[in-house]
């Protein structure tokens, strides 16, 4: 038995939502089609499967969400979320959706067409699944993955770890699933994993990737967004000169840059910056002014949890800034909430 237990690529710029999402509703769905009498979850699998023999539309669908028991259900989120993440980072969350419903469909179409009998439901995200690892693979090839193994040789256990680059361990895991799929269908042999379900994911994830690739689509549509966001306050000269004279040790040449560019943009990092910096002068007051726009913008924004940890650091250190009547108008509905 080998298990992928972590690769290289664990570090995402934002939070993967939708692979999240994506858990979740698998869970969801396995309280109420997979912890059941045998005979109702049977039920369950032919009205939420893919039956070859009975195609229903939202068959194609429903089917990733349906999982056959917690073994089935954990080793498939165990996948997705060690290849998920990754994956729609670079690939943004609405084309990683649309990928993997794609993949989903077009896995659960070509079971459909290459069953060995028609009559199984096939259930199970793995299919879809098989499409981000075929994409993971091409945006990530040479990222070495680890593993865990376990053998048994006679009587005497063997285990251990090793790893290997993505590139070896998924082309051997896709001729894999081929192969099992074609003999499968040689012998007349149905087993009880959808290999032609993971080969029709895993070709598309292949295609679709590199046609991504071929058309620039991270560098055109993805990473300028991403990092314009990630960066907005570290790519600001004035601020890393700030902080940069902070690091030297001089504190009021780094104030003054700081006041001078707040003065300019009144922009919400380098209001916060002066006010860290004010902080550690003893002269909170300075700053007052900056840290209340601060404030506004974050309750104008309807960031209220921001606001009040802001309001609650001014009266901590500057309390005569919170003098202003309409501020402590729109602030006091939210301080009684909060009590």
């Amino acid at each position: 038995m080998i298990l992928p237990i972590g690769h290289e690529e664990r570090e995402v710029r934002r939070l993967p939502w939708v692979t999240f999402s994506l858990i979740a509703l698998c869970a969801i769905a396995f309280l109420f089609t997979g912890v059941r009498a045998p005979g109702a979850a049977q039920t369950a699998f032919e009205r939420w499967g893919l039956v070859p023999s009975a195609l229903r539309a939202r068959g194609f669908v429903t089917h990733m969400f349906v999982h056959v028991g917690w073994l089935h259900l954990i080793g498939n989120m165990l996948m997705l979320l060690g290849a998920g993440p990754p994956v729609e980072d670079r690939y943004g969350r609405a084309m990683f959706a649309a990928f993997y419903a794609i993949s989903g469909v077009l896995a659960a179409a070509v079971y459909a067409a290459f069953a060995g009998d028609p009559t199984i439901p096939m259930v199970g995200a793995s299919g879809a699944i098989a499409g981000v690892l075929g994409a993971f693979m091409v945006r990530f090839h040479r990222t070495r993955i680890r593993f865990a193994y376990f053998f048994l040789f006679g009587l005497r256990p063997a285990w251990g770890t090793f790893e290997a680059p993505a590139w070896v361990m998924l082309s051997a895991w896709f001729a894999n699933e081929l192969f099992q799929a074609w003999l499968g269908n040689a012998v007349g042999i149905a087993g009880g994993v959808a290999n032609w379900a993971h080969v029709g994911g895993f070709a598309f994830g292949v295609g679709a990737a590199c046609a991504l690739r071929a058309l620039r689509f991270e560098e055109r549509w993805i990473d300028p967004g991403v990092e314009a966001r990630i960066t907005r306050f570290s790519a600001n000269p004035a601020l890393e000169e700030a902080m940069a004279a902070r690091e030297r040790g001089d504190l009021p040449d780094a104030i003054a840059m700081l006041r001078s560019e707040w003065e300019r943009s009144h922009d919400d990092g380098i209001a916060l910056a002066l006010w860290d910096a004010a902080l550690e002068s003893g002269d909170a007051a300075s700053a007052a002014p900056a840290m209340l726009a601060a404030v506004r913008a974050a309750a104008q924004r309807r960031e209220h949890e921001l606001a009040l940890r802001h309001w609650s650091e001014l009266s901590d250190h500057a309390p005569h800034a919170l003098a202003e009547p309409a501020m402590l108008l729109r602030f006091a509905p939210l301080l009684l909430a909060r009590d």
